[in-house]
């Protein structure tokens, strides 16, 4: 398989999602808004009964594992496979309302991604309503 690329328009900034099948697996990275960036890599894999196991590593002052984990979560428990996700979303001065549009505009784009691998989002923690 290909690469595959989506990008959505939040407060009119491109975000984009790039997945990168790697072996069997995948590497995803997630980037916008003004500053695009390394904020944090979050890595889920298959466990053995049958969930997900999720490592981070999220740099300090960050938040991007909020996205991140989604991703990763979500696209491992899909296709039972380790997807590795970069992400690093930054906007200038962003308010409360700005965070809940870009949360959601990430959420919204999540169940395109998944029908892309050839399946159906799986139900996971959704993260705009943390």
């Amino acid at each position: 398989m290909n690469s595959l690329h989506f990008e959505t328009v939040v407060l009119s900034k491109a975000i984009t999602v790039e997945l990168l099948p790697t072996g069997l697996d995948w590497n995803v990275l997630i980037s916008g808004g003004d500053t695009p960036h390394v904020g944090s890599v979050s890595v889920a894999r298959p466990d053995l009964g049958g969930g997900v196991c999720l490592e981070k590593l999220v740099l300090p002052t960050h938040k991007d594992d909020y996205v991140g984990d989604r991703y990763a979560t979500a696209l491992a428990a899909l296709t039972g496979r380790t997807v590795a996700v970069s992400c690093g979303i930054h906007y200038d001065g962003l308010s409360k309302s700005g965070i809940s549009q870009v949360m959601e505009a990430m959420e919204g784009l999540l169940p395109q991604v998944c029908a892309a691998l050839g399946g159906q989002m799986p139900e996971t923690d959704d993260f705009t309503k943390r």
